[in-house]
């Protein structure tokens, strides 16, 4: 199962270091919880409340882009998916008409050359 993630951002960190200690883990907690879990933030200090706002638009952000990407990635294998099967009936079709040919060829000569029974038969009247 692949695990879930999130990119912690220069911007988040210059934020912290503004924060007491207990501002930066309400901080990091809420950024953790609303990523992991959906969870808002519902604490009442402000800074905190600012950062995490902010904070929440970037990764809403980055949730869109990845999703939009996966999108994009899907109809990417689809369409490669519906040329390759494409080049395979070319490739079916080509092969076809090239054995085709061949047999065709293959029963032209057939019937231009003699057989044995006609051999013997002119043979028979030589004689």
């Amino acid at each position: 199962m692949k695990e879930k993630t999130f990119k912690f951002r220069k911007s988040f960190a210059e934020v912290i270091r503004v924060m007491n200690n207990s501002q930066a883990g309400e901080f990091i907690k809420a950024l953790s919880a609303y990523v992991f879990d959906g969870r808002q933030y519902d604490g009442s200090d402000t800074a905190v409340k600012s950062a995490f706002t902010l904070a929440k638009v970037t990764l809403d952000n980055e949730k869109a882009s990845q999703e939009f990407g996966k999108l994009g990635g899907k109809k990417s294998a689809e369409i490669f998916k519906e040329k390759e099967k494409n080049e395979t009936i070319v490739r079916v079709l080509a092969s076809g008409v090239a054995v085709g040919g061949i047999l065709k060829e293959i029963s032209n000569s057939i019937e231009d050359e003699p057989s044995e029974k006609d051999n013997l038969t002119e043979k028979s009247v030589a004689n």
